[in-house]
């Protein structure tokens, strides 16, 4: 009868035998097994940030064209802030105007469709704001775009402004477009000035975190009866940038080399 105690024994013998037997290979067979475990886990890794990728898309915060009288796309929860007399409005006339370059439209891409008039109503610069106050609050990691088009109607007087994002808690901006806007183009009603297309991103951080933000428009002239046109914006939020797939790549051989070094220490 065979001793059971001397079973653990040639177990224990047998692993070391197989230890003994992976340390007499080859280095290039240790080289091709270390660098096929490296590539296994780098498209394992890489498969998951795609699924990732795909699965946290941008969301819609915020989005109007203006095209409508109420509801959506409609100018409802825009507000004027200031003691100059100003006011806002939806605007659906001629100066939703074209752009310069052979009558080829600009903006939403329809003529006509409606815009959000500001109007001013003092001669004090930066003193008069309108503002849209977002229903979310922000929190860290996030990645703010906000995007649109704004004009000059063409009258007699035209507006240089700024548009941003506002955190409102902090009492702080953001971030702000340069500054838009200007003289009129042509004679009036001529429907020739350009339209000032805006594109701002902004990744939110910790001081962030649950604060309350605006989307803000000021103006910048000294002069009354200076109106500004937004013809539409639109603000969204995604995930932080993930590590692109040559870094997880570069993770992935470094990660061989480690292994590869402990096979060879065995």
């Amino acid at each position: 009868m065979r001793d059971s105690l001397s079973t653990p024994v040639n177990r224990a013998s047998s692993a070391r035998g197989r230890d003994v037997t992976l340390s007499l290979l080859p280095s290039s067979l240790r080289v091709r097994r270390a660098a096929r475990v490296a590539c296994a886990m780098t498209l394992l890794v890489s498969l998951g940030l795609v699924l990732t990728g795909q699965v946290q898309a941008a969301t819609v915060i915020y989005s109007s064209d203006f095209s409508s009288t109420s509801g959506a796309n409609s100018v409802t929860g825009w507000t004027y802030v200031g003691e100059g007399g100003g006011n806002l409005s939806r605007n659906a006339t001629a100066y939703d105007n074209y752009d310069l370059g052979g009558g080829v439209f600009g903006g939403d891409g329809v003529k006509g469709d409606g815009s959000l008039l500001l109007n001013t109503g003092n001669n004090t610069p930066q003193d008069e704001l309108w503002t849209y106050t977002l229903v979310s609050t922000l929190s860290e990691g996030m990645v703010l775009n906000l995007v649109g088009a704004a004009f000059n109607g063409n009258s007699s007087h035209n507006s240089t402004f700024t548009i941003a994002l506002y955190n409102v808690t902090d009492d702080r901006v953001l971030i702000t477009s340069a500054n838009m806007g200007g003289t009129r183009l042509g004679l009036v009603d001529e429907n020739i000035n350009p339209f000032y297309n805006f594109n701002l991103s902004y990744t939110t951080t910790a001081a962030d975190e649950g604060d309350v933000f605006q989307i803000r428009v000021a103006e910048n002239l000294q002069n009354t009866a200076r109106d500004i046109f937004v013809d539409y914006v639109t603000l969204t939020s995604s995930p932080a940038a993930i590590p692109e797939p040559s870094r997880v790549l570069l993770a992935g051989l470094g990660l061989g080399v480690v292994m590869l070094r402990r096979r060879r220490r065995v």
